[in-house]
């Protein structure tokens, strides 16, 4: 299949901004994503007031990845941020490329959940694309203009299909500049243990538990955004709130009851003010953002008797939420 794309040259210090049309042609491939067991997590500084690359680091067709970045623009200019892939092999690199964002604005709950829900939606759907990066070149994979005090919160999956590797960059300078890295600094707050702005490379990136209800079960309280943390496997620092990590919850309902039973899923912000959003059996449940302690009802799951049915939860830290929520 053939369609047009549009696409923008943004105004540099050399060049004159353009916008024009390119034919793309695109291809379906039957291709099995993997779970991510790596996570890249660029949040500190998260106030950016610096030129230079906020993250980076070169993974391998092993490593399927998620990438996770939330910056707040600081300064009183507007600001570029830009993900980039670079291919510093001799042979080309396919990848499989799921991004998704919210933002830029200076609402930072609204900017955190819709992050939330849109990377869920991506998920379930294991929506994305497949690129081929020639040797020694770079893919940019989203840019984006911040104005002053606008927050940006995005997620990009990877997965290298057949053999290679891949730098990946978080990049960011004030506008009007070009995305160009090397001689750029490499930036990087110092840790503060009272505030919850996580940097850094972890392996492993989810949770998953089974949990067997019936008619006669107290209430289960499954809790995530809670220790312990992931640790950065280069510095040693946590991933305080385990932002970007996935909780996989499987509840087997059981109706050892003669009469149809009703389950209720509810979501309690735990630790203080929060927002929730879930993908369950496929769909996008959201809980809007209430005061510690406040309830919202998710929804019932109808078991028949003598029957059972397995609801399978997935679900993740918020930016901009609280946590450990239940």
């Amino acid at each position: 299949m053939r369609y047009k794309q549009p696409i923008e040259i943004v105004a540099g210090d050399d060049y004159f901004p353009v916008k024009a049309s390119v034919e793309v042609q695109v291809q379906s491939i039957d291709l099995k994503l993997k779970e991510a067991n790596l996570l890249l997590v660029s949040n500190r500084p998260e106030r950016v007031e610096d030129d230079g690359v906020l993250l980076e680091y070169t993974f391998a067709d092993s490593e399927p990845t998620r990438l996770m970045y939330s910056h707040l623009n600081e300064t009183l200019a507007d600001r570029n941020l830009w993900v980039n892939l670079y291919n510093e092999t001799e042979q080309p690199v396919n990848v499989w490329i799921g991004s998704t964002f919210a933002g830029p604005n200076r609402n930072e709950v609204h900017t955190g959940h819709m992050a939330a829900v849109r990377f869920l939606k991506q998920l379930g759907a294991e929506a994305g694309y497949v690129v081929e990066i020639p040797p020694r070149k770079r893919f940019v994979v989203a840019h984006h203009l911040m104005n002053k005090r606008d927050l940006l919160s995005g997620f990009v999956n990877l997965q290298i299909v057949g053999e290679g590797k891949l730098r990946a960059e978080v990049h960011s300078k004030l506008a009007p500049s070009s995305n160009e890295t090397s001689n750029s600094p490499r930036l990087g707050g110092p840790f503060n243990p009272f505030k919850i702005h996580p940097h850094g490379v972890f392996a492993q990136p989810y949770f998953e538990e089974w949990v067997d209800l019936n008619g006669d079960s107290e209430e289960a309280m499954v809790p995530y955004g809670k220790s312990p943390w992931l640790i950065d496997f280069e510095t040693g620092l946590p991933n305080t709130g385990n932002f970007g990590v996935l909780y996989r919850y499987h509840f087997v309902l059981q109706n050892n009851k003669s009469r149809d039973i009703d389950f209720e899923m509810v979501f309690v912000p735990f630790s203080g003010p929060g927002a929730g959003t879930f993908l369950v059996d496929g769909d996008i449940l959201e809980a809007p953002f209430k005061k510690k302690g406040v309830e919202t009802s998710l929804g019932t799951f109808r078991v028949s008797p003598g029957t059972e049915r397995t609801v399978d939860l997935v679900t993740l830290p918020e930016a901009s939420s609280n946590y450990p929520a239940y």
